[in-house]
């Protein structure tokens, strides 16, 4: 046992100190002033009452004892004891809240969410006064939404406010990695998962691991995936991709629709075994100058052993089909193989150029020596010479043979190196900023940059000097290296976080059903996390954004019953010692001395006690 408030030695000299004080001040008789009345029967009373001579009558003992025992309660509640069952004081608390899409589907009265939160609020309130807390939530990526703090009132808040993420899988292990990180270095500490059980859960060995699961088994159909893109040969039309996911222990029967702009294309029916999966493609949809809301639906879902549909989120896949904008190119310098393969391009708008301008905002693709220095922007080198370039060029090299290259790496995907022939080429010394992604043993031929207010992609050697431009090789590396510079840039919603929106204004979002709300920037991007499947609007003053399209089209989220791997401990926290190990002693004590005072006052007032 140790003490937080008083010292021990506090405690005991300072019960000792009360403790002979109240049994003074139990033992000394007062002598009360005589007084002549009349009235004899009250010196007959009085004579009765001091019959027992000066020690203490039964009666006094019993007070005297609950004095004494009201006394060494209150002092030892202020010395705030923590007993060795319960967890070291300070001890920083986690909470991990899954907040999937599958966290959604309705158990009983409430939805799993609604249950883990409330789960969450009742582990909240077993901590500690002395221990601070923390909330991390699970998603696409884990977000620590409050630091831990002893403020506790500010995570009953944040926990209140969490509700379903609804894209993507919950990647709940990596969420519980999160706080295990942050318990480096700390003197142990507890993580709480509280989860469904749909998804696994690692493992923290520098901590206590506990899991609550708020779910249990139920049938479910729904969408897995769905993807829509404008057809390359015919720019009137689209195609779509649908994929049906069966995860029940039944089979079910339902029919697929598929949605344009509020009117039917397409009504296909099936039958799932249990288990199965069933993908369906779907071409020719009419695709006019404005962008067009797609959306492919589930309906009429029956299983065979007469399970409802428990999860109506999968049930619904919605899509944007829009023309992509062109990308401004601005070609400095001459290469005809180069300036043929960006014309054949119906993206790429060129403007030839005579010096670099990247105020513009438009790609600078240079040939040659560069006229002038190089700001932030997008750059695609091809043989480049000159000073001013952020990497260096030395002497030339003759016949330089391709000896590797890395093909994982997007600017060079679906590129067939092997057969090149390059008569020159320059040698190149790249900063620590580079990846070097193609070339000989001496230097490298294609590499990449990605700075902080700018990306490169170098070509050390001049297509007119090799075969490069008879394969087709050559315009898939120009049209990769392209994509890839501009990916990030030309984006206002980013393509590696769709939830990410790049801009310095509010954000309004209008919402499913019309509803709208406003997004506040931090930091130059404003998040928007849909708690529901549809179509959203953002717009900000300066006028639209875009438009977004938020579904589930998750395998592992339409699995919604619990995973076999993933145990709940909430035996252990339901037990009387793990309901006290987290609190704070002194309350209880504190209760214990209000309810012997009402104990002696009750007893006073039954003549029990003087």
């Amino acid at each position: 046992m140790i003490f937080q408030g008083i010292p021990l030695l506090g405690v005991i000299g300072l019960g000792s100190l009360v403790g002979a004080v109240i049994i003074v001040m139990y033992t000394i008789r007062w002598q009360l002033p005589r007084r002549v009345v009349s009235t004899t029967a009250f010196w007959l009373s009085a004579i009765g009452r001091t019959a027992g001579g000066r020690g203490l009558i039964p009666a006094q003992w019993l007070s005297l004892f609950l004095q004494l025992l009201i006394a060494a309660t209150i002092i030892f509640a202020a010395g705030e004891p923590r007993f060795s069952c319960q967890s070291q004081p300070g001890r920083t608390a986690l909470i991990v809240l899954d907040r999937s899409p599958s966290m959604a589907v309705a158990e009983r009265i409430e939805s799993r969410m609604e249950g883990a939160k409330r789960r969450a609020t009742e582990r909240l309130a077993r901590a500690a006064a002395s221990d601070p807390v923390g909330l991390i939530v699970s998603g696409s990526r884990p977000e620590l939404i409050v630091e831990p703090t002893h403020d506790h009132a500010l995570v009953r808040r944040a926990i209140e406010r969490a509700g379903v993420r609804m894209m993507g899988s919950g990647q709940l292990a990596l969420a519980v990695d999160l706080a295990c990180r942050m318990l480096e270095g700390s003197d142990g500490g507890s993580i709480t998962v509280i989860t469904d059980g749909t998804e696994p859960v690692s493992s923290c060995p520098r901590a206590a691991l506990s899991v609550l699961r708020e779910g249990t088994a139920h049938a479910n159909v729904g969408i897995s995936s769905f993807s829509a893109r404008m057809t390359p040969h015919d720019r009137a039309h689209a195609e779509a991709f649908v994929e049906v996911y069966n995860p029940s222990a039944t089979a079910v029967k339902a029919e697929l629709r598929v949605i344009l702009d509020g009117s039917l294309l397409h009504v296909i029916s099936f039958e799932l075994a249990a288990g199965q999966k069933e993908t369906r493609s779907f071409d020719g949809i009419p695709f006019g100058e404005k962008n067009g809301r797609l959306a492919a639906r589930l309906t009429g879902v029956h299983f065979a052993d007469g399970s409802k549909d428990a999860f109506l989120d999968d049930d619904n896949a919605y899509a944007i089909l829009q023309r992509p904008a062109k990308i401004p190119v601005d070609l400095v310098g001459k290469s005809e193989a180069l300036q043929m393969v960006l014309a054949a391009n119906a993206r790429y708008a060129v403007s030839p150029r005579e010096a670099i301008d990247s105020s513009r905002g438009a790609l600078q693709v240079v040939v040659g020596k560069m006229p002038g220095g190089i700001g932030p922007g997008r750059y695609l080198f091809v043989n480049p010479q000159g000073d001013g370039l952020p990497f260096a060029v030395g002497a030339s090299v003759e016949n330089p043979r391709l000896t590797y290259w890395h093909d994982e790496h997007p600017v060079l995907r679906n590129v067939v190196l092997s057969d090149v022939v390059i008569g020159k080429a320059s040698r190149i010394k790249l900063p620590t900023t580079a990846v070097d992604l193609a070339g000989t043993e001496d230097s490298p031929l294609v590499f990449a940059m990605a700075e902080e207010e700018r990306r490169i992609v170098g070509i050390a050697f001049d297509p007119a000097a090799s075969n490069l431009p008879l394969r087709v090789g050559f315009p898939v590396l120009v049209y990769n290296a392209i994509d890839w510079l501009t990916e990030f840039s030309e984006k206002k919603i980013h393509r590696e976080d769709a939830l990410r929106l790049k801009t310095d204004q509010p954000v309004t979002v209008t919402m499913v059903g019309g509803r709208t709300s406003s997004l506040t920037p931090q930091n130059g991007y404003a998040t928007l996390e849909p708690e529901q499947s549809g179509i959203y609007e953002l717009s900000t003053p300066s006028g639209p954004l875009g438009v977004f399209a938020a579904s589930v089209v998750d395998a592992e989220e339409s699995a919604i019953s619990p995973r076999d791997d993933v145990v709940p401990t909430e035996q252990v926290l339901s037990s009387t010692i793990g309901r006290l190990r987290d609190r704070e002693a002194f309350v209880w004590m504190a209760l214990v001395a209000l309810a012997l005072l009402l104990v002696e006052w009750f007893s006073f007032h039954r003549r029990k006690t003087v």
